[in-house]
């Protein structure tokens, strides 16, 4: 499931790679009436659905064996971020992994430069958004119940990371 995952272009990609991936592309229902299109233009109807939803309101579904949240965490407050872990938790199967994309500044929340300069940019343009340090991520994860939670920072020319983290059993 890729929750608010906009245009699908990680889902497109992602089956691409793995010819037996199967992808949800979770987002609002405007949104996803490009999102069709894209698919479709993809070649992909077959491997990549849809689902309207609103992470505020609804449930990610059951049964998923990972689930993505990219460029998302950062746009919301803590609580926020928190409510939607929940959410992935209790839709993931046992041994299912989580994983967080995005913009993550050191732990001290000083450098690098780029991620730094995009926190402030969050909290300016979002009203509880900022780039959270990977380490704040995961104790959100190991507290809703997540283990192994591990920060990956993406090489260059990317300066954002990935978090991953998996439900026991």
């Amino acid at each position: 499931l890729d929750v608010a995952g906009g245009s699908g272009v990680y889902s497109i990609i992602f089956c691409r790679q793995f010819p037996q991936l199967q992808s949800v592309v979770f987002d609002l229902p405007p949104i996803l009436e490009r999102t069709r299109k894209i698919i479709e233009r993809e070649g992909l109807t077959d491997r990549v659905q849809v689902r309207d939803g609103n992470y505020f309101q609804d449930d990610f579904g059951s049964g998923l064996d990972a689930i993505l949240l990219s460029n998302m965490l950062q746009t919301e407050g803590r609580q926020t971020c928190q409510m939607v872990l929940k959410k992935a938790f209790a839709a993931l199967n046992p041994g299912g992994q989580i994983l967080v994309h995005g913009i993550m500044p050191n732990a001290d929340r000083t450098g690098p430069v780029q991620q730094t300069i995009f926190s402030v940019f969050m909290m300016l343009v979002f009203p509880e958004g900022e780039a959270y340090p990977g380490e704040e991520i995961i104790d959100w994860l190991h507290a809703t119940g997540f283990v192994e939670g591990k920060k990956h920072p993406l090489p260059p020319p990317a300066f954002s990371s990935l978090v991953v983290a998996r439900k026991p059993g």
